[in-house]
């Protein structure tokens, strides 16, 4: 029975969220959420949010998940918002920031499309092809993971162990090691050093005469 005042906006602060998984799924952390969200909507038509990430090697949440996420904001009545970012840039950083900004203008955009057009890009087109088959599957096997919520952390599901990505990144190898080998040969000492940087972030190591991009 709760009513808005026609000037308040309430912004949602899903702090202890879960950041894994699609706001679609049906993850436990999950639920929670979408009910904070359809019950604020139906109490003002109209939201604001804030959400967060989860860092690692792997940036979180992924894109597509993001923007599965953004849309079903936007049906929600949601005006914008401001998701706080934490930890020094690696995988899907940099790509999470800008793929939300453009899909804040236009949340019906093909957010794959947009995954190809950031690669290419900021990794440079010869690497491109290696480094979408590990965003890709990377996400493919975080949003499908089965990880229980942790009641010693504050974070539920965002609880990842130095061994939670693991099993992605081994799927992932082949592909992170044949960008890390074009990278040998990239002329574009940006590219070099982003695919250096964030595709050995993954496998933990650097190639050798690499190493040098990461202190510029």
């Amino acid at each position: 029975g709760m009513k808005a005042h026609r000037n308040v906006v309430p912004m949602i602060c899903l702090l202890d969220n879960c950041r894994l998984h699609s706001l679609l799924s049906d993850c436990p952390d999950i639920a929670g959420n979408r009910a904070s969200i359809d019950g604020w909507s139906k109490i003002t038509g109209r939201i604001l949010y804030r959400p967060y990430t989860a860092s690692g090697a792997f940036f979180l949440p992924a894109v597509l998940t993001m923007a599965e996420e953004m849309k079903y904001l936007r049906d929600h009545g949601s005006l914008g918002g401001f998701r706080e970012y934490g930890g020094a840039p690696q995988a899907n950083w940099a790509m999470l920031n800008w793929m939300e900004v453009k899909i804040m203008w236009d949340v019906d955009q093909d957010p794959k499309k947009l995954r190809r057009q950031f690669i290419e890009g900021y990794y440079g087109k010869a690497a491109a092809d290696p480094v979408e088959r590990v965003y890709a599957r990377m996400e493919s096997g975080i949003r499908n993971s089965s990880v229980a919520p942790r009641p010693e952390s504050p974070y539920g599901h965002n609880y990842m162990n130095s061994g939670f990505l693991s099993p992605f990144v081994e799927a992932s190898r082949r592909d992170i090691e044949a960008a890390l080998r074009i990278a040998q040969t990239e002329e574009n000492a940006s590219f070099k050093r982003r695919i250096a940087r964030d595709m050995g972030a993954l496998i933990g190591r650097v190639p050798p005469n690499l190493v040098e991009l990461l202190k510029e």
